[in-house]
């Protein structure tokens, strides 16, 4: 059974830690996302949490420094992904999440209103 059929209006985030990725870790999560079928991809965001080893580096230079299973991820979500770090100071991080994937997904959200 497919958990996300098509023009479905599931987002999903996710989760991933901001440290090393390898090919195990891309296989096994695709071998536990493939429940969800292709499409959950046209629907995924990646969350990256504990965003203060970033140390005030780009994400960007962080994904091309773990190198392709990374990438990988990354494209099959359209490079859709969002960094939090839990150790900020700024209280508008999950509004700032919530703003992108409303951004990313417009027509998942539709009927959905965020007051911020």
């Amino acid at each position: 059974p497919l958990f996300c059929p098509v023009k479905s209006k599931v987002v999903f985030v996710l989760l991933l830690p901001v440290d090393s990725f390898g090919e195990q870790d891309r296989a096994a999560m695709e071998m536990y996302l493939g429940v969800l079928g292709v499409q959950a991809w046209e629907n995924m965001m990646v969350l990256f949490t504990y965003g203060e080893m970033l140390r005030g580096r780009p994400v960007e230079s962080h994904i091309e420094k773990v190198g392709r299973p990374l990438q990988l991820v990354l494209d099959r979500c359209k490079r859709r992904h969002h960094v939090c770090d839990p150790n900020a100071a700024d209280p508008t991080q999950v509004d700032l999440l919530l703003r992108k994937v409303e951004e990313c997904f417009p027509s998942s959200l539709a009927t959905r209103s965020h007051q911020s």
